[in-house]
């Protein structure tokens, strides 16, 4: 990750493109439907 962060620092474009909002879907931890599935 420092080497990612670094590089972000120091490249032309920096941050320009990052979408942060775009994964937060995936870092949610709220399951929903189709996915739930019954404890065992």
């Amino acid at each position: 990750m420092d080497a990612i962060r670094n590089y972000r620092e120091h490249e032309m474009m920096g941050n320009t493109f990052r979408k942060v909002a775009a994964y937060a879907k995936l870092l949610d931890s709220n399951v929903e439907y189709p996915f739930i599935r019954e404890e065992q």
